[in-house]
């Protein structure tokens, strides 16, 4: 509360307390000059012990006291009494509003000194609350502030106290809105808002889990193919998943209203029988492919076609297909033809002798880096201060082409690479510090030599000078909320040092996994240039040259890739 409006407040109360004292004193002269009703005894009961709870300070009970003695009587200083309570409550919109009732409706009977005590007290409470209309669709919500019900939306002209207020605005068939306003003294405010329909369904998402499409059923009703999202009515529902060949065994789910479950099912195939006899009964079997059996096949299939070959010695080659079905007995009958007398056996072919790996030729190679920087600046602090910095990470990848002339290789290699870290600087004279963060972006190209060994899993080592710029970008964020950028750039002799493991056959596809060290040459270090910022109290604050990168960088980098060819 600012110093004006605890001015105002107790301003406000002694101007309040005259009143109630004014009114007591005459309630208590006055006497009746005629035998009261009940109805007038009991409201002048209330009136007196509201009197008696308000010495106590008990200003809620005393504000019932009073706002009953008021339905039954109407007397102004019942209404008067309660503003008192109200205010001493800190519920000045309501203080606000009683006052103005006790003017529109008894100003004639409050003689003018009290009159104009009262209009100076409502100038005063004006000053501590607010107007805030609450216009939200659709029309007809109900609208409470802190609790209480204010009234239906369109809700126009409404005084409330100032502060953080909780706003609840609610309809039938509607979510409700619920939203912390900031009333500002003296300051009108608008809130305008939509309210959602209500959810009143829960989502159901169902998949296979190896990826099938199968047709998914829910309470027997078929719904959509997996993976399938769908919104259903709270409550329990059968869910099961089927095709022609495959289908998972029923789910029982329980879907919540605004909720979300996931059903994960699992299909196995339909199966048949399938027998199949062969004359002679020497002869080999195979379905699918499968393992040979001799004479006879009488297993459970999958659904679908399967393809039956079937082999003997001095017969024919057959080879059938069979289609089956859901619950079917499919038995079927082959008789081998028998070949002619085949003559004298052909020679034995030579065996075969896979050729030597051929390590000549064209490459190329994939990598990717976690980025590690070992050489990291440190910006200087003040001797009235603590650093505590960190060490950059990043990540990088590079690409290069070569040719192969058997264990040397010649290439040709670009690479990028980033890496950020943040530094905290707390100030021990005065408060407060600042977060200080830099990102570095750097690029490569240059051309070097490769030794890689022979054998399927080989190792190799490269190194590759070449030309590397560089890219930096410091950020001082300050407590205060104020912010500092700067940024230096530079370009020097750079060097890519690497070793690896490359496993698998040339030429072809391997994998490569080792390490990549990044230099970077720069001769001397690299600093920002000295420049200024406007902090929070618009004052402007110089800041010196910062130290971004030392005049020899390393960064070490675990490699995963690829590489291609030979």
């Amino acid at each position: 509360m600012t110093a004006l409006t605890r001015c105002l407040a107790r301003c406000l109360s002694v101007a309040l307390v005259l009143l109630v004292l004014t009114g007591a004193s005459r309630a208590v002269a006055a006497k009746p000059k005629a035998v009261e009703s009940s109805a007038t005894a009991e409201a002048r009961r209330h009136f007196e012990v509201g009197l008696t709870l308000l010495k106590e300070k008990n200003f809620s009970a005393a504000l019932g006291e009073f706002r009953e003695s008021y339905a039954m009587a109407g007397r102004p200083s019942a209404l008067r009494n309660m503003a008192q309570c109200q205010r001493e409550m800190h519920q000045f919109a309501a203080a606000f509003a009683s006052l103005e009732r006790l003017l529109a409706t008894h100003g004639t009977d409050v003689k003018r000194p009290d009159k104009l005590a009262i209009q100076r007290a409502i100038e005063e409470l004006r000053q501590l609350t607010a107007i805030v209309d609450v216009r939200v669709t659709p029309a007809g919500a109900d609208v409470f502030v802190d609790g209480e019900k204010l009234g239906q939306t369109p809700l126009e002209h409404y005084r409330i106290d100032s502060g953080i207020r909780k706003l609840r605005v609610q309809k039938m068939g509607f979510d409700p809105l619920e939203r912390d306003v900031e009333v500002v003294s003296m300051k009108d405010s608008i809130v305008t808002a939509a309210l959602a329909p209500e959810v009143t369904t829960g989502r159901l998402v169902v998949r296979e889990s190896s990826g099938l499409a199968l047709t998914v059923f829910v309470d027997g009703k078929s719904v959509g193919i997996t993976p399938f999202e769908g919104d259903f009515q709270p409550g329990a529902h059968a869910v099961e998943a089927r095709s022609d060949v495959a289908g998972a065994k029923p789910r029982t789910v329980e879907v919540a209203k605004k909720g979300r479950v996931e059903v994960v099912l699992e299909a196995a195939p339909l199966m048949a029988r399938l027998r199949v006899t062969v004359t002679p009964s020497t002869a080999t079997l195979r379905v699918d492919g499968q393992r040979a059996v001799s004479g006879a096949f009488d297993q459970e299939v999958t659904l679908g076609r399967h393809a039956v070959v079937i082999e003997a010695v001095g017969f024919e080659r057959a080879e059938r297909y069979v289609d089956v079905r859901a619950g079917d007995v499919v038995t079927h009958e082959v008789v081998l033809v028998a070949l002619p007398d085949p003559g004298p056996a052909p020679p034995v072919a030579a065996p075969y002798v896979a050729p030597e790996p051929d390590y000549v030729g064209l490459y190329s190679q994939l990598g990717l880096h976690f980025a590690y920087g070992l050489t990291p600046p440190s910006p200087a602090c003040a001797a009235t201060s603590t650093c505590t910095p960190t060490d950059p990470m990043g990540g990088a990848s590079s690409l290069r082409l070569g040719y192969s002339t058997g264990v040397v290789g010649f290439e040709a290699a670009v690479a990028g690479q980033f890496d950020s870290r943040a530094d905290g600087e707390k100030f021990a004279v005065g408060s407060g510090g600042v977060q200080r963060s830099f990102l570095t972006m750097r690029g490569f190209v240059g051309g070097g030599i490769r030794i890689i060994t022979p054998g399927t899993v080989r190792f190799t080592i490269g190194a590759t000078p070449g030309y590397s710029m560089q890219s930096y970008s410091l950020t001082n964020q300050y407590e205060t909320g104020s912010t500092y950028r700067a940024n230096a750039s530079n370009s020097c002799f750079g060097m890519l040092l690497d070793a690896a493991f490359v496993i698998g056959a040339s030429p072809g596809t391997k994998v490569i996994i080792g390490a990549t060290a990044w230099a970077d040459f720069l001769g001397q270090p690299v600093s920002t240039a000295p420049g200024s910022y406007t902090d929070a109290g618009r004052a402007k604050r110089d800041e010196p040259a910062y130290q971004v990168a030392p005049s020899m960088n390393w960064i070490v980098m675990p490699t995963f890739g690829f590489q291609f060819g030979h």
